[in-house]
């Protein structure tokens, strides 16, 4: 680890230990409380789950990861917090503003395999209930994802190339050369050219990395990113997990027109029904992005639910349809010497929110294009308008 890196996990530390015992985590609860109007419901998600952290984060976007060692540890911090619930009972609980402890629900995004092989086995231990948001379209496909994809081979083109002028000229190019010359990391960048540019230029650029390369990403992958086929998913159902829709292709959802956006909607959800035996109910915003028009869709297809990455806790009478949620990894609650118990209990109770940690990002893009909205670099298309 870098000197630097472990500095600021050093003051990460000091700041939730001086947290805890000033007693100032209980002093939030009671403050978050009494603004949200009742007690508070903590959605939790993760992505991956793997035995190795230090072993796949050389190799895999780290924000997806966690160790079954962290999530085992964090799970049970959760537990101490909050009464942890289905999904279900948690958005019937937030409807009928009844007064108790406050309750968080668990989730994983997109369907990685090893949520099964890793990560049931915990959930089964701690008798904690879970929600797993599926891409329907890429169910027991060899395809990666989309941001794996352009990760796996953005990674690979920069151990062998220096210039992105190897690459055919294109937009996403020029985004893509601007975000690495700003300082991003490669998995900041996969993040910016996702959240900035519409899913045929991200896979445009991904091809025109894999023909530089001369391999597939399939072929550059790790072991262990698989996804989840039909029937390991009725073995989750089977071990009471729930099931929800994450859209057919893991596209971002205001980067299109409103009839593609129908039939992300209700053609995930048809997909699952037909092949799980199961009604996804609960709709997860594929990066966390939305905006008012998608909101009414996500209800024209007979959602109960949809949840965003926007990180804060929910309140009675909450939209169930702009629910917030804290995207859980690996370095969420990491100290300078490993698990820290002080930076979790500060993370799952909000607390470190008076210090900017984790940044709450709104998700809710109307008037703005998401690379403003995201604060993206400012680029000029051919023509004189922004990328």
């Amino acid at each position: 680890m870098e000197r630097s890196a472990r500095w600021k996990l050093w003051c990460k530390e000091v700041a939730a230990r001086t947290l805890v015992a000033a007693g100032l985590t209980r002093a939030n609860t009671v403050a978050q409380r009494m603004r949200l109007g009742g007690r508070r419901t903590l959605i939790v998600s993760y992505h991956r789950v793997v035995a190795d952290f230090e072993k796949e984060v050389a190799r895999s976007i780290p924000g997806l990861l966690v160790s079954t060692r962290a999530l085992q540890d964090q799970l049970e911090e959760l537990g101490r917090r909050y009464d942890v619930v289905p999904l279900a009972i948690a958005l019937h609980e937030m409807r009928s503003q009844a007064p108790g402890r406050d309750l968080a629900a668990v989730s994983f995004d997109d369907g990685y395999a090893d949520v099964l092989r890793e990560g049931l086995p915990i959930l089964k231990r701690l008798h904690v209930p879970a929600t797993v948001f599926l891409v329907a379209g890429y169910v027991g496909s060899t395809r990666p994802l989309p941001h794996d994809r352009l990760h796996a081979c953005l990674s690979a083109f920069l151990r062998h190339h220096r210039s992105f002028e190897a690459l055919p000229p294109s937009l996403a190019r020029d985004w893509l050369a601007a975000l690495m010359k700003s300082g991003c990391s490669v998995a900041e960048a996969v993040d910016g050219l996702i959240a900035a540019l519409p899913d045929a230029a991200i896979g445009s650029l991904a091809t025109d990395l894999e023909s530089v390369l001369g391999t597939a990403a399939t072929d550059l992958l790790p072991g262990g990113s698989e996804l989840l086929t039909w029937d390991m998913i009725r073995e989750l159902l089977g071990a009471g997990v729930a099931i929800g829709a994450h859209t057919v292709r893991h596209r971002v959802l205001t980067h299109l027109a409103l009839s593609e956006v129908r039939w992300e909607l209700r053609e995930a959800r048809a997909r699952i029904r037909a092949h799980a035996g199961a009604d996804p109910v609960d709709f997860a915003y594929p990066n966390g992005w939305y905006s008012d028009a998608v909101v009414r869709e996500v209800v024209a297809a007979g959602y109960r639910s949809a949840v965003t990455t926007e990180a804060r806790h929910n309140g009675p009478g909450a939209d169930p349809f702009c629910l917030g949620r804290y995207t859980l990894w690996e370095g969420s609650t990491r100290g300078p010497v490993g698990y820290s118990k002080s930076i979790a209990a500060c993370q799952l109770d909000g607390s470190f929110r008076v210090l900017g940690i984790p940044r709450m990002v709104s998700g809710h893009v109307n008037t703005l294009p998401v690379r403003e909205a995201r604060g993206m670099p400012n680029l000029q298309g051919p023509e004189g308008q922004h990328a």
